[in-house]
């Protein structure tokens, strides 16, 4: 532990390379969470029905999301090795095409919203009120996911070419909006009609409005390398084909995981209304944590891939086992401080229902003892794997581990087993552990780097 301090302190270009890009990662995501909690909170606080549809629809949004993630996170492996090289007009062509496919999959996603929205939360719940409010929420959201399309698609851009400030102001005052309008529109302050959920959907579709307005007008003011024009684009199918062995994979790992994160859903939603409910509180403070594997990873991937762009691929090796030991460190004090807050979170809550209390409360304990893992298997699968290029192995130890490992466990705990909700829930961790004895093995073979520019 000395010797890493010490590494990290005279290593001046890996730890400030390090700050400058997870900070702002670490802060968007900080706020993004903080104000999503608060949301859950209000939401909450009409009632626990509401708080279970809610968890339900966003669970449509997040699988959207995911897609999003899958795309984007799998194009900009070029994006940040061609940014290491400064060619500018290779970067604008990798960023014409994520727009599209982001643009094509928020399409898509607006479309089943619309025309498929009670469909889609019976697949979690067969609640009739949790299904008409949920049904509610997606639809009155449904749009939201063209905007978010062309957020991700810059705001992943922008941080690899080094510039994480952006998409976090960006983020930030969105989300402030966001909250604003939760408070007027769920509990009609100020003269406005409370809405409760419908209103919270509204709130949220303006402030996806409002991320993608500032994202896109700062980077065409400022015409930066990410200013993209209806020229940089290249259309030939060769191109759309060229790289796509490469980002299959990414999009597959997400979408993987996406899928099996709603599956959980799915399994807790079999128990009853309250386990989703809880389980809804859970993940919200699982969000506010994971902030720091979410940063780690991000300024990772950059800096990896930036680094083998420039053809240090020693350093680049050291980076990436840096990284996994300050995710050690990192996750072993978040497990202390959330052992210790675990009451604090619940007491915002004022839940009706102390069943839901008492399982949220076991959930989050859980949670805390797994989070050095869950930071490690991040920092190696998002951020060492995919900028080393090496999307195969990351999408085995994803997939395998979550619908051969979790997946199964979670539909026997619930269904066959019939044990609560936070017990299915640790059950669940196993696939975490499996998935870090793989994350150690494949980063210390040295077998996950590889060159594409």
């Amino acid at each position: 532990m000395r010797q890493f301090l010490l590494d990290f302190y005279h290593d001046r270009t890996f730890s400030s390379t390090l700050l400058k890009i997870a900070v702002p990662i670490i802060l968007q995501n900080l706020i993004s969470s903080s104000l999503n909690m608060i949301d859950t909170i209000m939401i909450g606080r009409v009632g626990t029905v509401e708080l279970a549809a809610v968890g339900v629809a966003t669970q449509f949004f997040f699988f959207n999301i995911v897609a999003l993630v899958g795309v984007c996170s799998g194009y900009c492996i070029f994006i940040a090795q061609y940014w290491g090289k400064q060619d500018i007009p290779s970067i604008k062509r990798y960023l014409g095409l994520i727009i599209l496919y982001a643009l094509g999959i928020g399409l898509l996603f607006t479309l089943a919203g619309l025309l498929f929205a009670e469909q889609i939360i019976l697949l979690f719940n067969d609640d009739p009120e949790v299904v008409q409010l949920g049904a509610v929420y997606i639809r009155t959201l449904a749009a939201g996911t063209l905007f978010s399309g062309l957020t991700y698609a810059f705001g992943y851009a922008s941080r690899s070419i080094e510039n994480t400030f952006l998409p976090m102001i960006a983020s930030t005052i969105a989300l402030g909006a966001n909250t604003l309008l939760n408070y007027i529109l769920i509990f009609g302050k100020f003269g406005a009609p409370a809405l409760g959920v419908e209103g919270a959907a509204l709130a949220t579709l303006f402030a996806r409005m409002l991320e993608a307005a500032i994202l896109l007008g700062y980077i065409y003011w400022k015409r930066m390398p990410i200013a993209i024009h209806p020229s940089d684009f290249d259309l030939r199918p060769a191109f759309f084909m060229q790289d796509f062995r490469t980002v299959l994979p990414v999009m597959l790992n997400e979408l993987c995981w996406g899928l099996a994160t709603i599956v959980y859903t799915a399994a807790y939603g079999r128990i009853n209304t309250d386990a989703l409910a809880s389980i809804q509180i859970a993940n919200t403070v699982q969000n506010l944590f994971l902030i720091f594997g979410i940063g780690v990873s991000g300024a990772t991937a950059t800096m990896v891939g930036n680094t083998i762009g420039r053809g240090l691929a020693k350093r680049a090796e050291t980076y990436a086992y840096r990284s996994i030991l300050l995710c050690l460190v990192i996750g072993v004090l978040l497990t202390i401080l959330i052992l210790i807050f675990a009451p604090v979170f619940l007491w915002f809550y004022q839940l009706d229902s102390a069943q839901v209390a008492n399982d949220a409360l076991l959930m989050i304990r859980v949670l805390a003892l797994s989070m050095p893992l869950k930071l490690i298997n991040m920092t190696v699968i998002m951020g060492i794997l995919r900028a080393g290029g090496d999307v195969v192995f990351s999408l085995l130890f994803e997939s395998c581990t979550m619908w051969f490992i979790g997946v199964p466990l979670a539909f026997i705990g619930a269904l066959l087993l019939q044990w609560p909700v936070y017990l299915v829930y640790a059950l669940v961790i196993t696939e975490e552990v499996v998935k870090f004895v793989l994350c150690l093995w494949r980063s210390f073979s040295g077998r996950w780097m590889k060159v594409f520019v």
